[in-house]
């Protein structure tokens, strides 16, 4: 039975193994009171990292967002713990070659019996993909709002002309319908 049940537990870690990997999402917790923090092998490939390469901590997780975002980050993350709740947050964080990728983190604080905050874990997925695709969405919004200013001003001009031209005309115009 015991090399039974361990043979399962293998498949179901290999099954979500396999699972993160594919959605690029990795998984992390923290454990406060111990301050032992573990991370998942594809939350260590999502930084560009390998799992052994250093022992994640609390702070390790700041260090490898972009420093134009860690202060909102940061900041979501205090509030979480200080309202015992969940969060959501996106951040960029760049590769040793420069590449920049998004992320999105969402996850949750659970109290102890004392009521303060014991454990914090959640995901990290990788939506470069869909961010990129949102942001170019918006940028060709932008444009094609702006083409629609400029051709209504465009419009607006020439029927301020025509309505000159018929009004200031001493000729008669007709409309004949069939």
């Amino acid at each position: 039975l015991q090399a039974c049940l361990q043979k399962e537990l293998e498949r179901s870690e290999t099954r979500y193994k396999l699972a993160q990997r594919s959605a690029l999402i990795g998984s992390w917790e923290w454990v406060i009171d111990s301050s032992t923090v573990y991370w998942s092998e594809e939350m260590y490939a999502l930084l560009g990292k390998k799992p052994g390469e250093f022992i994640p901590t609390s702070s390790t997780f700041l260090e490898y967002i972009c420093p134009e975002d860690r202060a909102d980050v940061r900041k979501m993350i205090e509030e979480a713990f200080a309202s015992k709740s969940s969060f959501a947050f996106e951040f960029r964080t760049s590769d040793e070659n420069g590449n920049q990728k998004w992320l999105s983190s969402k996850g949750s604080v659970i109290s102890g019996s004392d009521g303060e905050p014991s454990v914090a874990s959640g995901t990290v997925q990788d939506v470069t993909e869909l961010k990129t695709a949102h942001l170019e969405l918006e940028e060709l919004n932008r444009s094609l709002e702006k083409l629609v200013e400029e051709r209504t001003a465009d419009l607006r001009q020439r029927e301020m002309m025509y309505r000159a031209l018929f009004e200031n005309s001493n000729d008669g115009i007709f409309l004949i319908m069939p």
